[in-house]
């Protein structure tokens, strides 16, 4: 009997140390994800949905492209974005931006949503508000 007490104590102190473990293990590894930057590549397309960017990595930089547009006297393959990089601290890319348009070039930050749908881009035009867009990724079921 007493050899049974001492082993189901010994079960128990495991059993502790395994749990422990385990919570460190899971805020270790939630630390870590809060960094890590989010995968912006692929397609997206405007709040109006005139228009369909492709952006793609290079390195550690990211570009995008305007791909398809609706809109009259616009041509496709326009380099749209440059020089993005993510920003660990403050969890954001941050490059520039080039209007289609009329080809001025802004500073952008852009963040991601949670899950992954929608670009919140932020244009440094207007001296005091900066200008707020939306992207959302483009999914099987948008129609061009």
């Amino acid at each position: 009997m007493w050899n049974l007490n001492i082993l189901y104590s010994l079960f128990c102190l495991n059993f502790y140390i395994m749990k422990k473990n385990v919570v460190i293990i899971n805020l270790l590894l939630s630390y870590l994800m809060a960094g890590a930057q989010e995968d912006i590549t692929g397609q997206w397309y405007s709040e109006d949905s005139t228009r369909v960017y492709y952006i793609s990595s290079r390195g550690d930089k990211y570009e995008g492209i305007l791909e398809i547009t609706k809109r009259d006297n616009e041509n496709t393959g326009v380099l749209v974005l440059t020089d993005l990089r993510f920003n660990k601290k403050r969890k954001r890319y941050c490059g520039n931006i080039h209007a289609v348009s009329d080809g001025l070039t802004t500073r952008v930050k852009i963040r991601i949503n949670r899950d992954r749908t929608i670009l919140e881009l932020r244009l440094a035009r207007m001296l005091i508000l900066p200008v707020k867009i939306k992207w959302y990724r483009k999914s099987a079921h948008f129609v061009h």
